[in-house]
């Protein structure tokens, strides 16, 4: 149930998420069923599994790719900040999903930049936090959703559709920032060397 309530981001819950509270004896009896499924309000229909509501593809990555990620506009304003070490986990023509130690916040004008090496292209993405998923203590997973016009998506959606490809040939494609060692341990030594 927690983590039904972290992936729709909710803080805070009010009301009935199964049903209106019933006598103990009918509620031992749908427990012996095992299983407890939301329905859908309006068709009584169970959701099951909630659905993916992307637009484009994702390419799911065997290894997370190396990226730099620092702020770039904050309520519109340009800004030049440091930049810290990354790692996405996954990414499509509409956004992608990356790990990192820093904590963000979700919100519309904070604009990031990501960069990464994808089959030897050096590759700036730029993005807002769409939801943010704490997996341990100070480890962070974001979903990004990419703020581009469409002549630039159509560029990346090309470049991600042969990386695709290469993927699908062999797990190893040169010119790729692929991180092979354990994603804690890399993120921890990488932003540990940075100077202050």
């Amino acid at each position: 149930m927690k983590r039904l309530l972290r992936k729709q981001q909710c803080d805070e819950i009010q009301g009935y998420l199964f049903s209106k509270p019933i006598p103990a004896e009918q509620f031992a009896q749908q427990l012996r069923v095992g299983k407890l499924e939301p329905s859908d309000a309006h068709s009584g229909q169970s959701t099951g599994v909630l659905q993916n509501q992307r637009r484009y593809f994702r390419i799911s990555l065997p290894s997370p790719l190396g990226a730099t990620m620092t702020i770039a506009r904050l309520k519109g304003k340009a800004l030049q900040l440091g930049k810290t070490d990354v790692l996405i986990e996954d990414i499509g023509p509409g956004g992608l999903r990356f790990l990192s130690f820093i904590k963000l916040s979700v919100h519309p004008e904070v604009i990031l930049e990501l960069e990464t090496e994808i089959i030897g292209i050096r590759v700036k993405l730029y993005g807002e936090i769409v939801w943010l998923r704490e997996l341990q203590e100070d480890l962070f997973q974001y979903g990004v959703e990419f703020s581009i016009d469409e002549d630039d998506r159509a560029s990346l959606c090309q470049l991600l559709n042969q990386f695709a490809i290469k993927l699908k040939r062999n797990s190893l494609v040169p010119g790729c920032s692929f991180i092979h060692t354990d994603k804690v341990h890399y993120l921890r030594s990488t932003n540990l060397q940075k100077p202050e």
